[in-house]
């Protein structure tokens, strides 16, 4: 009996010794944490202190990293100071031709002209049999996947069945399956009251939480018809538009589908205009077109040590490499993901399990 209780008085000497041991690890991990923070914040380097506090306040879980050691004047200096213009130009959808032809093996140039294999073009990429082409995009501080659909009446605008709180979202994997997509990524931005978890994602929204609008079958199926949002739409007509303009407007310009989220990165051809370092670095997700009518659906991996994460303006260099017209950013960070047969081919941030969200843009098999 008395060697039982020594044996307990033993083990539980030894727990009691390993939980002060873990507590004060763990005490010393913030400390080091919040000194860190607070080198960086007071660094004599504004660009990299501007950097910093803009990741973070893309993050939905950590602006209070950003709160604790700037005042409010200074982040929405930093807010202001660097930033993509926000503009009223609307994308002009006659700059798009649609051309699909029997080119799907024939690759295409930087500027998203048919390649001619004996005619000496830079080609940059092929088609896979499918009529999808994936291609690895790298820079200094980001990986991803491009993926370039030649026929963009595959491309379309996933929902859950409805919308409001209880309706209950869905994840990318569970709306590619239902509808049988070949591909997807997702899209707009959601209501995320636990910053972290997105238990619902059953409402949409804008950048910033701004109010969200969801057209589809040309009908509004979630939003106000006379309320302006940053659109991003698919019209009848299978070409992508990018702008401001009220869901009414939407509708007028026959936009079959959308969701809003921003902001625009190029419209008719031109980059929209950066100020400073325009953003952080973060997970990004972004869709564009090209003039002969070819989808381009963007997912930057970030916050991993292989890959930083990309600013708006890394987007806007990859989107004009591969000669979009027109671009818009997707909702990003923890949501960013692309799903290709089956496969999700990108390396989401998160390690949580898969986000609900209200929408997602998916390709037709």
């Amino acid at each position: 009996m008395n060697v039982k209780k020594k044996r307990s008085g033993v083990l539980a000497s030894v727990l009691s010794k390993f939980f002060i041991f873990l507590i004060t690890l763990i005490i010393l991990v913030l400390i080091t944490a919040l000194c860190l923070l607070g080198s960086i914040y007071h660094s004599p380097s504004p660009a990299f202190k501007d950097a910093f506090a803009l990741s973070m306040m893309e993050t939905s879980a950590m602006h209070f990293l950003v709160e604790w050691f700037l005042p409010p004047e200074e982040v929405q200096r930093i807010l202001n100071q660097n930033k993509i213009d926000d503009t009223t130009v609307i994308s002009d959808p006659e700059l798009v031709k649609i051309v699909i032809g029997d080119d799907s093996h024939a690759g295409d140039d930087e500027h998203g002209n048919s390649g001619d294999p004996s005619g000496g073009t830079k080609k940059l990429f092929e088609y896979n049999s499918d009529g999808i082409a994936v291609i690895e995009v790298t820079g200094k501080t980001y990986r991803g996947k491009m993926m370039i659909v030649r026929d963009p009446a595959r491309v379309f605008i996933g929902t859950p069945k409805a919308y409001g709180t209880g309706a209950g979202g869905m994840t990318l994997s569970d709306m590619v399956t239902t509808t049988g997509s070949v591909a997807g990524i997702n899209g707009g931005g959601f209501y995320d009251p636990g910053k972290v978890s997105a238990l619902d994602g059953d409402v949409p929204t804008g950048i910033n939480n701004s109010p969200g609008i969801v057209i589809k079958d040309s009908k509004i199926m979630y939003g106000k018809a006379d309320y302006k949002y940053d659109i991003i739409g698919i019209s009848k007509d299978n070409v992508l538009i990018v702008g401001k303009m009220t869901g009414k407007d939407a509708l007028g310009m026959g936009v079959r589908e959308a969701l809003n989220f921003g902001p625009s990165l190029i419209i008719n051809g031109a980059a929209c205009k950066v100020e400073g370092a325009s953003s952080g670095l973060n997970p990004r997700t972004a869709i564009g077109q090209r003039a002969d009518g070819a989808m381009m659906l963007l997912v930057i991996d970030g916050r991993q040590a292989s890959s930083l994460g990309a600013t708006y303006e890394d987007l806007i260099t990859v989107f004009m490499k591969y000669g979009a017209v027109n671009a818009a950013n997707l909702d990003g960070g923890q949501s960013s993901m692309m799903i290709y047969n089956g496969d999700v081919i990108t390396t989401p941030a998160t390690l949580y399990k898969p986000r609900k969200m209200s929408t997602c843009i998916l390709v037709k098999g």
